[in-house]
């Protein structure tokens, strides 16, 4: 009787979850010792007999709780914090199913980019360290009108911060590009993986590499600030020599080794404002600005009051 009494207040002290489970594992090795360290005979026999085979079922359904109480308690919420950290799932999604863009958010962008996974924001992106005569206007060299081929009805994705983007071309004119968008105007230098999104908006780029002769640019920012309010201005250290200016749009730019008005004129009255979204609310990034874009041109039409010749 003594050796029923210990395993009746095994039982009846067992906790629960993984306790319940160690304590019917305890209970079955006592059993098993009390089987084999004393000779018993009949009923007594017997009776220790089904009490090894209960507790082996109940430290079986024990066991069995744990693993799904851990599943349940443990490896689910890990998973849906993953999920969260990769923008994946936590922030809702807009009507295409991306992550919604605008939204400052610490688990996908807060206008930050502290990793520099878009590029340094230092000197480095924005001075010139070659020689500026390699950079001079070459009248001989005629503007360069790239227009890609964006298929229909292509949307592009919003990526969070705790993923890098890259693009096969030096000038993307369309592509997956972050959820915050700069505020227009002039910066020393902006991540391609921002402006992206304001071409999506219907903006024009300006890019100018840091060696670019000084006059050519201050004139094209003079011509882009005239024509729109939705313009984002900025260095580019990877425009070639041969031409160190470009516009971009969405879907097309143009690359010039010296600023030609008229072309100038052209390309933005025929492609600004024209992107997939047609929003011109300023945006969240402001890293680098130098000076806002001024809104006397704001919901007008590109370069007003311009007229271009018959054969634009």
């Amino acid at each position: 009787m003594q050796h029923f009494s210990i395993i009746v207040i095994l039982m009846g002290s067992a906790p629960f979850g993984l306790d319940l489970f160690l304590s019917n594992a305890i209970k079955l090795i006592i059993n098993f010792i009390i089987y084999f360290s004393i000779d018993l005979r009949g009923n007594g026999k017997k009776c220790y007999i089904e009490s090894v085979f209960i507790n082996l079922r109940l430290m079986i359904r024990e066991f069995q709780f744990v693993v799904l109480n851990t599943v349940r308690n443990m490896l689910l919420p890990l998973i849906f914090l993953l999920l969260i950290s990769r923008g994946a799932i936590g922030q809702g999604r807009d009507s295409h199913g991306r992550i919604p863009m605008g939204i400052m958010t610490p688990r996908c962008d807060m206008a930050e980019d502290p990793l520099e996974l878009d590029g340094s924001l230092g000197p480095e992106s924005y001075k010139c360290f070659r020689d500026e005569s390699l950079f001079a206007p070459k009248p001989e060299i005629e503007p360069l009108l790239v227009v890609d081929h964006i298929p229909e009805h292509y949307m592009p994705w919003h990526i969070c911060m705790n993923n890098s983007i890259s693009y096969n071309k030096t000038i993307p004119t369309y592509g997956e590009h972050r959820t915050l968008w700069p505020r227009y105007g002039e910066y020393t230098f902006v991540p391609v993986q921002r402006w992206l999104h304001n071409l999506e908006h219907g903006a024009v780029v300006m890019l100018y590499h840091p060696c670019a002769n000084s006059k050519e640019v201050k004139f094209l920012k003079q011509l882009v600030q005239r024509c729109l309010y939705q313009y984002v201005i900025t260095a580019l250290n990877k425009l070639s020599p041969e031409r160190p200016l470009a516009l971009v749009a969405w879907g097309a730019s143009l690359e010039l080794s010296k600023v030609d008005i008229l072309e100038v004129f052209k390309f933005i009255k025929q492609r600004a404002l024209k992107g997939p979204e047609d929003i011109d609310d300023d945006g969240q990034y402001y890293k680098n600005l130098i000076k806002p874009a001024s809104k006397r041109f704001k919901g007008s039409d590109a370069c007003p009051g311009i007229p271009l010749s018959s054969d634009e």
